[in-house]
């Protein structure tokens, strides 16, 4: 069977009509194909990092494992550069930054991450029940690291 990241058989081997040749081999040809490379690294990585649906060719099940476990390892990442976070969450760390890496896909750096997981959980409107003694030692975590 295919493993994740083969191409779709269609793809797999170029037709004598479309592959490029020594008179097809242009630059407006490579910039063609550059560009329709990173519309595909693009795709991949919002179905990794985001919400986005497999791309074709891709098995979704195997793509759901991988952002699983990519959204684990940026929840490990941010209890190492925020440890304060875990501390102050305690067992219920991981499970919580795991379902904000999930469904947050991250833009600036992991240390950006763990603070825009603090102020979503201190938003008593769309973050967790935490305890007054959570939310103030989290909302002192975030003044100290803003």
């Amino acid at each position: 069977g295919r493993q994740l990241g083969d191409p779709p058989a269609a793809a797999a081997a170029p037709t004598p009509h479309s592959a490029p040749g020594p008179a097809a081999g242009g630059r407006g040809d490579t910039a063609h194909a550059r560009a329709r490379l990173a519309r595909s690294q693009h795709a991949l990585l919002a179905a990794l990092t985001g919400d986005a649906p497999a791309p074709l060719g891709f098995d979704a099940e195997r793509l759901r494992v991988q952002r699983s476990a990519l959204a684990g390892k940026r929840a490990a990442v941010m209890a190492k550069v925020a440890p304060r976070l875990p501390a102050v969450l305690g067992d219920a760390y991981h499970g919580a930054a795991v379902r904000y890496a999930d469904r947050h896909p991250m833009t600036e750096g992991f240390h950006e991450s763990a603070r825009d997981f603090a102020r979503r959980l201190t938003d008593r409107r769309t973050g967790p029940t935490l305890s007054w003694s959570q939310r103030r030692r989290l909302r002192r975590w975030l003044r100290d690291h803003d």
